[in-house]
C-alpha cells in the first residue's frame, strides 16, 4: 500500500515517523492528510494482522503485530530515490540507522460514552507510525522507546532527509511470516 506524504521536519529528536496532518509535526519527519482508520483498513485488506499496542501497566509490554516493511520514495536532484524509512532515523547514542522494523499494533478506539458519535480511532491523534512507544500508535517499534523528551533515543538523520515540503511516497508492505 502507498501513502502520499510530505516532509515536515528534518532535524532534532523524534517521537513519530509519520503523523496525521495538524497533529505532531513538531516531532515527526512526515505528515499525511488522511484518516489513520483508512490506513488501518487498507493494511487489513492487504492481509496484515494487527496485534496489540504497547502497555505500561502493570509492566512494560512491547507492541505486537505483523511486521510491516516501511520504505520511502521521493525525487532528489532530479533522480528518484527509494530506500527503507529507517535510514532517516538514527540512534542518538550510536549514530547508526534505526535497526528495528515496525509492527502493526493497530492502535485502539475510544467509545463515545453517550453513544452519539462513532468510535474514534486513537492513531488520529498523530501516532500513525511511531518511533517512541504510544498506546495509540498504529505502527510502533517492538522495543522499549521512551517518549520522555529527556530520554528520546532517536533523531532525524538530517543529511539523508530531503528538503521540507518534499512529497514522499511511503510504502507499507506486510512481511509474510515464514513457517
Amino acid at each position: 500500500m502507498h501513502l502520499v506524504t510530505e516532509v515536515v521536519l528534518r532535524e532534532g529528536p523524534l517521537e513519530v515517523f509519520l503523523c496525521k496532518l495538524n497533529t505532531k509535526e513538531h516531532e515527526a519527519i512526515l505528515h499525511i492528510d488522511a484518516d489513520a482508520r483508512d490506513i488501518h483498513l487498507a493494511l487489513v485488506a492487504a492481509k496484515a494482522r494487527p496485534g496489540t499496542p504497547v502497555k505500561f501497566v502493570p509492566e512494560y509490554t512491547p507492541a505486537t503485530g505483523q511486521t510491516i516493511k516501511v520504505s520511502v520514495t521521493y525525487r532528489m536532484k532530479g533522480k528518484v530515490q527509494s530506500h527503507p524509512a529507517a535510514e532517516w532515523v538514527k540512534d542518538q547514542k550510536s549514530g547508526k540507522p534505526l535497526a528495528h522494523d515496525w509492527v502493526f499494533a493497530g492502535s485502539r478506539f475510544f467509545k463515545d460514552p453517550e453513544g452519539k458519535n462513532p468510535d474514534y480511532y486513537m492513531a488520529n491523534n498523530g501516532e500513525v507510525i511511531s518511533i517512541s512507544n504510544f498506546p495509540d500508535s498504529m505502527l510502533d517499534l517492538p522495543i522499549k522507546s521512551s517518549k520522555d523528551v529527556a530520554s528520546l533515543a532517536f533523531a532525524a538523520d538530517t543529511p539523508k532527509i530531503p528538503p521540507l515540503k518534499t512529497p514522499v511516497l511511503v510504502t507499507l508492505e506486510p512481511v509474510v511470516e515464514k513457517k
